[in-house]
């Protein structure tokens, strides 16, 4: 399968040699061909750089909250059986491209209050997991459909307590920041509202834990907020 990419320039290349045919051959076009050509390939050169340095970033980060969330070795203080301990890695958040943006967007309530992010970030680890075993039938039903409810539950109310954590800095900087917050955690309640869904639809079970209209789920294009019926 072509990337998106490949398309984008074969199309391009397509309408420059098309264009090139279309006015004969004229010297001062080939010029203007080139210049384009040379254009494209640096805002192309450009965004390739970027993406690679964003990922580098993303990665380290996570890297650095995997290493010290799991050298923490301690007890973990939840109302929620599965969480007891810290993980020895994060391997379901890592596989995840989603959940893995949307800590990284929140890397600014690590730098107020890195405590309560690894506590969430715990919390997500451990309701990945658990919804990957219902979802693969590496796990029971049992009581496991309530567990993940009530994780995603205490996962939602740490993430509450996160506008708390952001102090009085400038004013214009923590009205931006609160705002770029309320967006990733109303993704959050929404993709993890998407995975409970999953597995009640599964196992043909009714959402006797909802009332039936869900989180707000986030548009990317419209930057707006639509009711998840």
């Amino acid at each position: 399968m072509i990337e998106n990419k490949y398309i984008i320039q074969i199309v391009v290349g397509c309408f420059i040699l098309f264009f090139y045919i279309f006015i004969d051959y004229d010297p001062k076009a080939l010029f203007f061909i080139i210049i384009i050509i040379i254009v494209y390939y640096i805002l192309t050169k450009t965004s390739k750089v970027k993406l690679e340095k964003l990922n580098k970033n993303i990665e380290k980060f996570l890297d650095n909250k995997e290493q010290t969330i799991c050298d923490i070795k301690t007890w973990i203080e939840s109302e929620v059986f599965p969480i007891y301990k810290t993980p020895n890695k994060l391997y379901y958040i890592k596989k995840n491209p989603e959940i893995i943006q949307i800590i990284y967007n929140l890397k600014d309530v690590n730098t107020y209050d890195h405590e309560l992010m690894n506590q969430i970030i715990i919390r997500i680890e451990a309701f990945l997991k658990l919804h990957y075993k219902l979802m693969t039938d590496k796990t029971g039903l049992d009581y496991n459909v309530s567990i993940l409810h009530d994780l995603r539950k205490e996962l939602m109310k740490h993430c509450n307590l996160i506008i708390f954590a952001i102090p009085e800095i400038i004013p214009r900087y923590r009205k931006d920041l609160k705002k770029t917050i309320e967006i990733e955690i109303q993704k959050l309640k929404s993709l993890t509202f998407k995975y409970m869904r999953m597995v009640y639809h599964k196992y043909n079970l009714e959402y006797s834990h909802y009332d039936g209209k869900g989180p707000r789920s986030f548009d990317e294009k419209d930057n707006k907020y639509e009711v998840d019926l």
